[in-house]
């Protein structure tokens, strides 16, 4: 639980964004993550993301059953009324089954329904506009300030 650090949303979202993908990508690159944060970060703080981190892959390989983590996939597609859908999936988890398209947020949450509600439109338009060659199991967000998940099962897209 990172709800404690006194950092606007988007900053605290962006070194978090960060520290997720280079830790799931390689978790031995830590050192080189905090020294890249030199400043912005005290110690006990580095030690509760790195920890924050270790624990997510942990369920994703226990819960959902994760063979696969990939972070920041770029999307760019036109939606069915000619919108442009253009950014970057946080995390693309690939089970045995299919996929997960995880977002991060770091938002301070009251209710998280309520705001899962509001970020739901933009985890719909990634899933209807990413082609992949297994079914869509869900959605989800990464509370990454709260160390909490909420999950979404198969969206009809």
């Amino acid at each position: 639980n990172l709800s404690g650090i006194k950092m606007e949303a988007t900053d605290l979202g962006t070194i978090l964004h960060h520290c997720y993908h280079a830790l799931l990508v390689d978790s031995t690159l830590g050192d080189r993550v905090f020294t890249a944060l030199a400043g912005k970060l005290p110690q006990n703080v580095w030690d509760q993301i790195e920890n924050q981190v270790s624990s997510f892959k942990e369920y994703c390989t226990r819960e959902l059953q994760a063979v696969n983590i990939q972070c920041e996939v770029p999307i760019l597609s036109k939606t069915e009324q000619g919108s442009v859908v253009s950014g970057s999936i946080d995390l693309l988890v690939e089970t045995d089954e299919g996929y997960w398209i995880i977002d991060h947020k770091s938002d301070v949450v009251g209710d998280f329904s309520e705001q899962f509600a509001h970020h739901y439109p933009q985890l719909e338009a990634y899933a209807k506009c990413t082609k992949l060659d297994k079914p869509l199991l869900g959605v989800g967000i990464n509370w990454v300030r709260y160390g909490k998940i909420s999950l979404m099962n198969s969206l009809n897209v």
